[in-house]
Protein backbone atom coordinates (compact mmCIF):
# COMPACT_ATOMS: atom_id res chain seq x y z
CA UNK A 1 0.00 0.00 0.00
CA UNK A 2 0.81 3.53 -0.71
CA UNK A 3 1.62 4.40 3.37
CA UNK A 4 0.20 8.17 3.21
CA UNK A 5 -2.82 7.21 0.69
CA UNK A 6 -6.57 7.04 1.69
CA UNK A 7 -9.09 4.11 1.23
CA UNK A 8 -12.35 5.08 -0.37
CA UNK A 9 -15.37 2.83 -0.10
CA UNK A 10 -18.23 3.32 -1.98
CA UNK A 11 -22.00 2.89 -1.84
CA UNK A 12 -25.08 3.67 -3.59
CA UNK A 13 -28.64 3.11 -5.07
CA UNK A 14 -29.13 2.03 -7.67
CA UNK A 15 -25.20 1.13 -8.46
CA UNK A 16 -24.05 3.35 -11.78
CA UNK A 17 -21.66 0.60 -12.41
CA UNK A 18 -18.36 2.44 -11.62
CA UNK A 19 -17.10 5.36 -9.73
CA UNK A 20 -15.10 8.67 -10.26
CA UNK A 21 -13.38 10.75 -8.18
CA UNK A 22 -12.23 14.14 -9.01
CA UNK A 23 -9.77 16.16 -7.19
CA UNK A 24 -8.54 19.52 -7.13
CA UNK A 25 -6.95 21.88 -4.98
CA UNK A 26 -9.07 25.02 -5.77
CA UNK A 27 -12.06 23.82 -6.01
CA UNK A 28 -11.84 24.48 -10.03
CA UNK A 29 -9.99 23.00 -12.97
CA UNK A 30 -10.91 19.44 -11.54
CA UNK A 31 -8.80 16.59 -12.95
CA UNK A 32 -9.73 12.76 -12.30
CA UNK A 33 -8.10 10.57 -9.78
CA UNK A 34 -9.31 7.54 -9.36
CA UNK A 35 -11.88 5.04 -10.64
CA UNK A 36 -13.95 2.53 -8.51
CA UNK A 37 -15.26 -0.31 -10.31
CA UNK A 38 -16.86 -1.98 -7.63
CA UNK A 39 -19.39 -1.04 -4.90
CA UNK A 40 -18.35 -1.98 -1.29
CA UNK A 41 -19.55 -3.99 1.11
CA UNK A 42 -20.66 -2.01 4.08
CA UNK A 43 -23.36 -0.88 7.08
CA UNK A 44 -23.17 0.30 10.41
CA UNK A 45 -23.38 -1.07 13.92
CA UNK A 46 -26.95 -1.65 15.53
CA UNK A 47 -25.20 -2.40 18.62
CA UNK A 48 -22.49 -0.25 20.84
CA UNK A 49 -18.90 -2.08 20.59
CA UNK A 50 -17.04 -1.40 23.38
CA UNK A 51 -13.08 -1.20 23.91
CA UNK A 52 -11.16 -4.17 24.61
CA UNK A 53 -7.70 -5.58 24.55
CA UNK A 54 -5.75 -5.77 21.45
CA UNK A 55 -3.40 -8.61 20.75
CA UNK A 56 -5.34 -11.43 22.46
CA UNK A 57 -9.11 -12.70 21.17
CA UNK A 58 -12.28 -10.49 22.10
CA UNK A 59 -14.66 -12.96 23.81
CA UNK A 60 -17.41 -10.00 24.41
CA UNK A 61 -21.06 -9.76 23.21
CA UNK A 62 -21.61 -10.18 19.93
CA UNK A 63 -21.46 -7.02 17.57
CA UNK A 64 -24.89 -6.57 15.75
CA UNK A 65 -24.44 -5.21 12.20
CA UNK A 66 -26.73 -4.21 9.62
CA UNK A 67 -25.45 -4.08 5.94
CA UNK A 68 -26.70 -1.80 3.91
CA UNK A 69 -24.78 -4.10 0.85
CA UNK A 70 -22.86 -7.06 0.47
CA UNK A 71 -23.15 -10.02 3.44
CA UNK A 72 -20.57 -11.65 5.57
CA UNK A 73 -19.51 -14.94 6.38
CA UNK A 74 -17.56 -17.05 9.08
CA UNK A 75 -13.68 -18.15 8.26
CA UNK A 76 -11.54 -20.89 10.26
CA UNK A 77 -9.06 -20.12 13.07
CA UNK A 78 -6.17 -20.29 9.89
CA UNK A 79 -8.03 -17.63 7.96
CA UNK A 80 -8.22 -15.30 10.61
CA UNK A 81 -4.87 -15.42 11.53
CA UNK A 82 -3.83 -14.76 7.73
CA UNK A 83 -5.74 -11.52 8.16
CA UNK A 84 -9.22 -12.64 6.69
CA UNK A 85 -12.09 -10.95 7.49
CA UNK A 86 -10.88 -7.69 8.07
CA UNK A 87 -12.93 -4.47 8.50
CA UNK A 88 -12.90 -1.09 9.25
CA UNK A 89 -15.24 0.76 12.19
CA UNK A 90 -15.56 4.14 12.24
CA UNK A 91 -17.26 7.62 11.94
CA UNK A 92 -16.91 8.55 8.40
CA UNK A 93 -13.95 10.83 9.28
CA UNK A 94 -10.59 10.83 7.50
CA UNK A 95 -8.61 9.63 10.50
CA UNK A 96 -11.09 8.11 13.22
CA UNK A 97 -11.66 4.77 12.04
CA UNK A 98 -10.37 1.22 14.08
CA UNK A 99 -9.42 -2.17 12.07
CA UNK A 100 -10.62 -5.17 13.13
CA UNK A 101 -11.08 -9.21 12.68
CA UNK A 102 -13.62 -11.33 13.12
CA UNK A 103 -14.16 -15.26 12.57
CA UNK A 104 -17.80 -15.95 13.50
CA UNK A 105 -20.62 -14.03 11.29
CA UNK A 106 -24.36 -15.37 12.44
CA UNK A 107 -27.31 -14.10 10.02
CA UNK A 108 -30.36 -13.35 12.07
CA UNK A 109 -32.68 -11.27 9.91
CA UNK A 110 -32.50 -10.12 6.32
CA UNK A 111 -28.93 -8.26 6.63
CA UNK A 112 -28.28 -8.43 9.77
CA UNK A 113 -25.42 -9.97 11.52
CA UNK A 114 -23.93 -11.01 14.96
CA UNK A 115 -20.26 -10.68 14.83
CA UNK A 116 -18.34 -12.35 17.53
CA UNK A 117 -14.64 -13.80 18.17
CA UNK A 118 -12.95 -10.56 16.95
CA UNK A 119 -9.21 -9.43 16.83
CA UNK A 120 -8.80 -5.90 17.70
CA UNK A 121 -6.89 -2.39 17.15
CA UNK A 122 -5.37 -4.29 13.90
CA UNK A 123 -2.56 -2.72 11.73
CA UNK A 124 -1.24 -0.28 14.91
CA UNK A 125 -5.32 1.30 15.27
CA UNK A 126 -5.30 0.30 18.94
CA UNK A 127 -3.69 3.31 19.35
CA UNK A 128 -7.67 5.47 18.60
CA UNK A 129 -9.90 2.60 19.84
CA UNK A 130 -12.77 4.25 21.09
CA UNK A 131 -14.36 3.57 24.40
CA UNK A 132 -17.19 3.20 23.06
CA UNK A 133 -17.84 3.21 19.22
CA UNK A 134 -21.90 3.68 19.27
CA UNK A 135 -24.38 2.86 17.55
CA UNK A 136 -24.41 3.99 13.62
CA UNK A 137 -21.12 3.72 13.36
CA UNK A 138 -19.91 2.44 9.90
CA UNK A 139 -18.64 -0.96 9.15
CA UNK A 140 -16.96 -1.55 6.27
CA UNK A 141 -15.07 -4.88 4.89
CA UNK A 142 -11.72 -4.16 3.81
CA UNK A 143 -11.76 -7.12 1.48
CA UNK A 144 -9.74 -5.41 -1.29
CA UNK A 145 -12.90 -3.52 -3.15
CA UNK A 146 -12.36 0.01 -1.01
CA UNK A 147 -9.66 1.31 -2.91
CA UNK A 148 -6.91 3.64 -2.30
CA UNK A 149 -6.77 6.97 -4.28
CA UNK A 150 -4.08 9.16 -5.71
CA UNK A 151 -2.64 11.65 -3.21
CA UNK A 152 1.17 13.33 -3.69
CA UNK A 153 3.06 13.02 -0.26
CA UNK A 154 3.41 16.08 -0.35
CA UNK A 155 -0.49 16.89 -0.80
CA UNK A 156 -0.53 15.51 3.19
CA UNK A 157 -2.20 17.62 5.59
CA UNK A 158 -3.32 19.94 2.18
CA UNK A 159 -7.11 20.50 2.13
CA UNK A 160 -8.38 18.98 -1.45
CA UNK A 161 -12.25 18.95 -2.92
CA UNK A 162 -13.66 15.98 -4.42
CA UNK A 163 -16.27 14.91 -6.45
CA UNK A 164 -17.60 11.75 -6.32
CA UNK A 165 -20.13 10.04 -8.67
CA UNK A 166 -21.41 7.98 -11.45
CA UNK A 167 -17.97 7.49 -13.63
CA UNK A 168 -20.27 7.57 -16.69
CA UNK A 169 -21.40 11.67 -16.28
CA UNK A 170 -19.62 14.65 -15.93
CA UNK A 171 -17.94 15.95 -12.15
CA UNK A 172 -20.70 18.86 -12.66
CA UNK A 173 -23.31 16.21 -12.73
CA UNK A 174 -25.87 17.14 -9.80
CA UNK A 175 -25.38 13.49 -8.53
CA UNK A 176 -22.03 14.04 -8.03
CA UNK A 177 -21.08 14.31 -4.04
CA UNK A 178 -18.74 17.59 -3.12
CA UNK A 179 -16.17 16.99 0.20
CA UNK A 180 -13.15 18.95 1.30
CA UNK A 181 -10.87 16.65 3.11
CA UNK A 182 -6.96 17.16 4.33
CA UNK A 183 -5.50 13.61 4.97
CA UNK A 184 -2.82 13.11 7.87
CA UNK A 185 -1.38 9.89 6.25
CA UNK A 186 -1.85 7.55 9.06
CA UNK A 187 -0.10 4.89 7.47
CA UNK A 188 3.02 6.16 8.20
CA UNK A 189 2.37 6.60 11.84
CA UNK A 190 4.73 4.85 14.47
CA UNK A 191 2.64 2.08 16.23
CA UNK A 192 2.48 2.33 20.09
CA UNK A 193 5.07 0.31 22.51
CA UNK A 194 3.95 -2.27 24.34
CA UNK A 195 4.15 -4.57 27.45
CA UNK A 196 5.10 -0.97 29.63
CA UNK A 197 7.05 -2.10 32.53
CA UNK A 198 7.66 -0.18 35.93
CA UNK A 199 10.40 -0.73 38.76
CA UNK A 200 11.96 1.04 41.62
CA UNK A 201 15.67 1.71 40.54
CA UNK A 202 17.73 3.51 43.52
CA UNK A 203 14.68 5.16 44.36
CA UNK A 204 13.70 6.70 41.10
CA UNK A 205 10.97 5.03 39.28
CA UNK A 206 12.26 2.81 35.46
CA UNK A 207 10.08 2.47 32.63
CA UNK A 208 10.83 -0.09 29.97
CA UNK A 209 8.73 -1.54 26.66
CA UNK A 210 8.92 -3.36 23.61
CA UNK A 211 8.63 -1.43 20.48
CA UNK A 212 6.94 -2.52 17.60
CA UNK A 213 7.77 -1.85 13.91
CA UNK A 214 5.36 -1.16 10.85
CA UNK A 215 7.64 -3.11 8.54
CA UNK A 216 9.31 -6.44 8.61
CA UNK A 217 8.08 -7.72 12.00
CA UNK A 218 7.02 -10.88 11.38
CA UNK A 219 10.57 -12.81 11.25
CA UNK A 220 10.62 -14.43 14.98
CA UNK A 221 14.35 -15.38 14.14
CA UNK A 222 15.74 -11.31 15.01
CA UNK A 223 16.24 -10.59 18.45
CA UNK A 224 14.27 -7.10 17.62
CA UNK A 225 12.33 -5.92 15.08
CA UNK A 226 13.75 -3.57 12.52
CA UNK A 227 13.22 0.47 12.98
CA UNK A 228 11.67 1.25 10.00
CA UNK A 229 11.79 5.03 11.32
CA UNK A 230 14.46 7.82 10.65
CA UNK A 231 14.79 8.27 14.27
CA UNK A 232 14.05 6.20 17.08
CA UNK A 233 12.47 8.72 19.83
CA UNK A 234 9.29 8.84 22.01
CA UNK A 235 6.85 11.12 23.54
CA UNK A 236 6.48 9.99 27.74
Amino acid sequence: EVEHAPHLAVTGTPWPGGVAVYQSSTDADFVLNSIIAARASMGFLARPLLRADPGVIDYGDPLEVKMIHGTLQSISDTALLNGGNLVAVGDGSPDNWELLQFRDAELISPNQFLVSHRLRGQAGTDAIMQEEWPIGSWFVAMNGVPKQINLLRALRRVSQTFRIGPSKRSYDDPSYTEAVHAFNGNGLRPSAPVHLALSDFAGDVKASWIRRTRHDGDDWELPDVPLAEETESYTV
